[in-house]
């Protein structure tokens, strides 16, 4: 199987985990769950982590590239917004 073409973190607390994760997806529906690899991160179950990647907000998503990382912290709920800043796929 080929890697995926995406890779990403979203650090969450427990309490806008599920929101987080539901809008996330939404914004990746183009995409099949092996195109993308996803980690995420409970922020008070890992916070040497948390703190290390200097995540100050929840939700925060990292889309992990070889040039970088893109970062956002909002609520991820523009779906359009989130396609355009991580460059996702808009149609099929």
């Amino acid at each position: 199987m080929p890697p995926p073409k995406l890779k990403l973190s979203l650090f969450v607390c427990s309490e806008n985990s599920g929101t987080a994760l539901a809008r996330l997806y939404k914004a990746l529906e183009f995409y099949a769950y092996t195109d993308f690899e996803l980690s995420i991160v409970d922020v008070a179950e890992e916070p040497i982590r948390t703190q290390s990647l200097e995540i100050r907000e929840t939700p925060t998503l990292i889309l992990h590239t070889q040039s970088g990382d893109i970062r956002m912290t909002n609520d991820l709920s523009d779906f359009t917004f989130v396609r355009k800043t991580f460059g996702f796929k808009a149609s099929e």
